[in-house]
């Protein structure tokens, strides 16, 4: 079966995950910690998940939610030395099961980024 290839969202993700960082780290008055970046991957990850999921009108199937969550860890693995492929793998396999359960995981990704 040939399927088209997923568009690279990395750059786009990269803007928004550095900028969350840095107003975290400034928050915070420190650096974010590997387990404090391993939280604000699958967070971001989930959100970018939760609103392709809402923009495409509850079409996000599982090689959508594996593709954002690499595309996620890719940037992480990238811009954090400390963060190598064995968080690479936790955060993603921790994704695509958060993922299993959108309603609970939506309130999860709004407490921590403090919207509700």
């Amino acid at each position: 079966m040939f399927g088209f290839p997923k568009p690279s969202f990395r750059d786009s993700f990269k803007v928004d995950v550095m900028g969350n960082i840095q107003r975290r780290q400034n928050r915070l008055g420190r650096t974010m910690n590997l387990y404090e970046l391993t939280e604000e991957c699958i967070m971001y990850a989930c959100d970018m998940c939760i609103e392709f999921y809402k923009q495409s009108d509850g079409l996000l199937t599982p090689d959508w939610i594996t593709h954002i969550a690499k595309e996620t860890c890719a940037v992480f693995t990238e811009g954090f030395v400390e963060f190598g492929t064995t968080q690479h793998l936790y955060c993603a396999r921790k994704i695509i099961e958060l993922m299993k359960d959108i309603p609970s995981t939506e309130m999860k990704v709004n407490r921590y980024y403090n919207r509700i």
